[in-house]
């Protein structure tokens, strides 16, 4: 039987993680090496819906600190579990710490940036070296508006009375349509915080939604966030 990985927690929290995951689905499993245990799921050839997965580590993460792992591994064995634990130690026991006690929201930017443009837009161009031309001046204005946004939420972050610890910015994409900053926050100050963004978010100039508490996907490393 195969074993998937779903995420990492402290070795000293494996009990109460494995009394939670029998209740929660009695295909979970602990794996414990070293300082570190393995929250895993028997599966057959193919990995558990994704919405399931998500759903375990959302109830766990109200309980526990974790580092949730990237969907879709296998391993063949228990032993191979174990193995990366071993070799990852280091590393999963860093991000563990990093995230300790903390939870992780969004602020989704609904505010659709359109930077004005002193010439033709592309689509108008009525020569290669136009378009050339108009598609650098949009990037470069689309770029000048993003700065500006993250400069101003970074600021308007920096007044609130409870505070996120660390943040990070993600860009928009085909699947996300629209840019959102990520914060890292305590746990014992979720409810305050989702509380003080209702109250004030009207005063930042951009039409937003906040999202979470989620378990903290996007903090597991280091360089992608930013200290606040």
């Amino acid at each position: 039987m195969n074993v998937c990985p779903c995420a990492v927690i402290d070795a000293v929290s494996a009990d109460d993680a494995g009394v939670l995951a029998a209740i929660l689905d009695p295909s979970l499993c602990i794996i414990r090496s070293g300082r570190l245990a393995l929250i895993a799921c028997a599966c057959d050839s193919r990995a558990p819906d994704p919405g399931q997965v998500v759903r375990w580590m959302e109830q766990l993460h109200h309980r526990l600190d974790l580092v949730p792992l990237q969907y879709g591994e296998r391993f063949d064995s228990h032993e191979q579990a174990m193995d990366l634990l071993a070799k990852s130690e280091t590393h999963l026991s860093e991000s563990l710490d990093r995230i300790r006690g903390m939870t992780e929201f969004g602020i989704r930017i609904l505010t659709d940036f359109q930077p004005q443009m002193s010439s033709p837009t592309p689509a108008a161009a009525s020569s290669g070296a136009m378009y050339l031309r108009a598609r650098a001046e949009q990037q470069a204005a689309a770029e000048g508006l993003t700065l500006a946004m993250k400069a101003r939420i970074r600021e308007w972050i920096g007044g609130l009375p409870v505070r996120p610890t660390r943040l990070r910015f993600e860009g928009a994409s085909r699947l996300v349509p629209h840019p959102a900053v990520l914060l890292l926050v305590s746990r014992a100050d979720a409810r305050a915080f989702a509380e003080q963004y209702a109250a004030r978010c009207a005063s930042l100039e951009y039409v937003t939604r906040l999202t979470g508490p989620w378990a903290p996907y996007s903090f597991v490393r280091a360089a992608d966030s930013l200290e606040l």
